[in-house]
């Protein structure tokens, strides 16, 4: 029976989180939880060596965790890292055979997540639900100026940018919040940091 892998990777945290069968992987101290759990991709999808880690990529450290080579692996993340991902994994499976390894058998398929335009949309809804006073012109130029960046054409780069740049201003705000208002800028501050850090975004 094949072992079934989840990698749930997020483009704007540079998070992996990794399913094992339905069941998140936790066992620590492996080479996977150090090298992939919470890591960026340009982290662990090739071959390096880590101060004293060796580590043999992504696919040949899956099978010598999981001690199996049938493998129905689902990526949840955006095209471009699948694209990548995948050319990787596959490399990976034929330079296995050709060292003498036993077959390795790998269904690979992708699910969509975290698409840029799906994390400006929820940008977009959470300014439109913007609940809090500015209190200072400064503070209101500010917004402005984000609001403006908002509505324009951005790159992956830009848009994370922009929510750093509204996380901050929005830090600015609870400093001159009165107490009153200071549980509502931290709820917004909240979400937008939520932004950049969920694993659940559709």
């Amino acid at each position: 029976m094949p072992c079934y892998v989840q990698l749930i990777y997020n483009p704007f945290s540079q998070a992996a989180r990794l399913m094992i069968n339905h069941a998140g992987f936790a066992r620590q101290g492996s080479k996977i939880q150090k090298m992939v759990i919470h890591k960026p991709m340009s982290h662990w999808l090739e071959a390096l060596t880590c101060g004293y880690l060796q580590w043999n990529g992504f696919l040949p450290e899956l099978i010598a965790e999981i001690n199996e080579i049938d493998v129905d692996m689902v990526f949840e993340g955006n095209r471009e890292d699948y694209s990548l991902f995948s050319e990787a994994v596959h490399r990976q499976a034929a330079a296995l055979t050709e060292r003498g390894f036993d077959p390795v058998e790998i269904r690979l398929t992708h699910r969509e997540r975290f698409t840029i335009g799906q994390l400006q949309d929820q940008m977009r809804t959470l300014r439109r639900g913007w609940n809090v006073p500015v209190s200072t012109q400064s503070l209101m130029f500010r917004r402005d100026r984000l609001d403006s960046r908002l509505k324009s054409e951005m790159s992956a780069e830009e848009t994370v940018s922009l929510i750093e740049d509204y996380i901050d201003l929005i830090r600015q705000i609870q400093k001159a919040a009165d107490e009153a208002e200071r549980m509502k800028v931290i709820e917004m501050r909240r979400a937008w940091e939520a932004l950049l850090s969920r694993e659940d975004k559709q």
